[in-house]
Formats: structure tokens, C-alpha cells, sequence
């Protein structure tokens, strides 16, 4: 009986289903993880004032005071069918017929998850980035431009 419940489980078309959405939103994940916090790190070394440089760091480290449950808040209000502010901007700009349930549609619902905290900017690792690049001594980075790096 286990053996034929595994071989029922590879044959049912939700669990193939199921384990795209999984590996969808694991490769979503892997990206905004790495690649905005990263582009915004480069961002902020690259500034020329030290000033800026501190507000900057300072700026987006604030936003680790609003907790995840406000986040998710705004998001699901963002996404409100009736008075969600993307339903609302589809309708001001004459696009009210693309306005629609995001979450409560399936062909739209794993897209709305994933684009959930947009810009994807983790302040964690944001700093960890920003650390690393501060590390990397300046006599280094003065031999890569002269080598034309």
C-alpha cells in the first residue's frame, strides 16, 4: 500500500504543480536575496561623500524598525480587490478592466507573492555586502584601476 500512495503521488498532476510553484518561488528567492541588496551595496560604496554614504546606510537600515506583520499588512491592502492602490492606479490610468483579485487569481497569485516587498532591497544582506566591499583594502582597488579592472 505505501509503494502504490508514492506512485499515485508522482502521477497527480497538484503535486507536479505544487513542486513548480516550490522551485518558482525558491529561484524568486534566491534572487532578491542576492541581487538588489548587492546592487544597492555597490550603490552606496560608490558614493563619493562619506556624509552620504552614512545617510544612505542609515536610511535603509531604518526600515528594519517596521515589522514584518506591518509589511504584510500594507501588502495585503496593496492588493485589495476593492480598494487595493494597484486595483485604484489600473483605474486612474483607464486600465480598470485589468484591475482584479491578484491573490485570488491562480494565474496571477504566485506572481503577487513574489513581487511582495518590492524592491527586494534585504537590509541584511545589504549590509554584509556593503561590509565586505568597506573590507577590501583601498591599495587593492587602486592597482585594479590602474590594471584597468
Amino acid at each position: 500500500v505505501g509503494l502504490a500512495n508514492y506512485e499515485r503521488m508522482l502521477s497527480d498532476p497538484y503535486v507536479a504543480k505544487g513542486l513548480g510553484n516550490l522551485l518558482l518561488l525558491l529561484v524568486a528567492g534566491l534572487f532578491k536575496t542576492v541581487v538588489p541588496p548587492l546592487f544597492v551595496a555597490e550603490l552606496i560604496y560608490y558614493l563619493r561623500s562619506k556624509r552620504s554614504q552614512y545617510w544612505f546606510r542609515t536610511g535603509f537600515v531604518t526600515s528594519m524598525i517596521i515589522p514584518s506583520v506591518a509589511g504584510l499588512l500594507i501588502w495585503q491592502n496593496f492588493y485589495d480587490p476593492n480598494v487595493g492602490l494597484l486595483n485604484q492606479a489600473l483605474r486612474a490610468i483607464g486600465l480598470g478592466e485589468l484591475a482584479h483579485s491578484w491573490l485570488g487569481d491562480p494565474g496571477t497569485a504566485i506572481w503577487a507573492i513574489i513581487f511582495m516587498g518590492f524592491p527586494f532591497i534585504g537590509i541584511l544582506s545589504l549590509l554584509i555586502f556593503y561590509a565586505g566591499l568597506i573590507a577590501i583594502p583601498q591599495d587593492m582597488v587602486e592597482s585594479a584601476k590602474i590594471d584597468g579592472a
